[in-house]
């Protein structure tokens, strides 16, 4: 039997993770959720515990350390086959996890990420400039591992855990080293159609301004990793 294990690394995220988690579905495959407060300075670690669902575990720490820090934190305590990176703020739901873990269940990937590229966006969902980054950054990657990619900062992402868990590194975002690695590692690699909307409550950790310098280092950086 496949074992999931939803990690959700999340910062200051009290208005969004009770709602995350309890759009989280019923699945036919033993599941654990694992909340991974990133140094939160709110109830976020509080709300996630108050949510009272069976298989949750609510790992918080006093420092932030970073979303890629907050994901490795979250995979040395899954106890899982199939891994489940989900952003708290809902802008992509859990309920479609089921649709992002099928390709790697029926054994025609490794590595799957959400592309909210294909059905229609939720109007001022993502800011123009994001589009134009993502798709930039999507295009590179898609050069690197051979294949099309058409979203390449989707919130949400699943994998096996086994393949890639041990290789990863990046302390700040995490999504251009998962790609770079899962092709290192020879991971099939393959996108999903995902619904994205706006976020309801709090506030983007991704800064337009600072986006436009970090990004591109952070993209450099996995590319040369050794």
């Amino acid at each position: 039997m496949n074992k999931i294990a939803i990690i959700i690394p999340c910062h200051n995220e009290e208005g969004n993770i009770s709602q995350c988690l309890r759009q989280i579905p019923k699945m036919k495959w033993e599941t654990e959720i694992v909340v991974v407060d990133d140094g939160s300075t709110d109830r976020t670690a509080q709300l996630a515990q108050e949510t009272g669902l069976a298989r949750l575990k609510v790992i918080r720490y006093e420092k932030r350390l970073g979303k890629g820090a907050a994901l490795r934190i979250g995979l040395k305590h899954a106890n899982a086959e199939v891994a489940v990176v989900l952003d708290a703020d809902c802008t992509c739901s859990a309920l479609e996890i089921p649709g992002i873990i099928k390709p790697i269940l029926e054994q025609q990937a490794d590595f799957v990420s959400g592309t909210r590229f294909v059905y229609p966006m939720e109007k001022n969902a993502m800011q123009g400039t994001h589009i134009l980054a993502n798709k930039i950054s999507a295009f590179i990657i898609s050069l690197y591992v051979g294949r099309r990619i058409t979203d390449s900062l989707c919130g949400l992402k699943a994998f096996k855990k086994e393949m890639l868990g041990e290789r990863l590194a990046e302390n700040s975002w995490p999504d251009f080293e998962l790609f770079i690695e899962a092709k290192r590692n020879k991971m099939r690699i393959t996108e999903v159609p995902v619904r994205y909307t706006c976020r309801k409550a709090g506030v983007s950790k991704m800064k337009t301004f600072q986006a436009c310098f970090h990004m591109p280092m952070l993209l450099i950086k996995s590319l040369v990793k050794r």
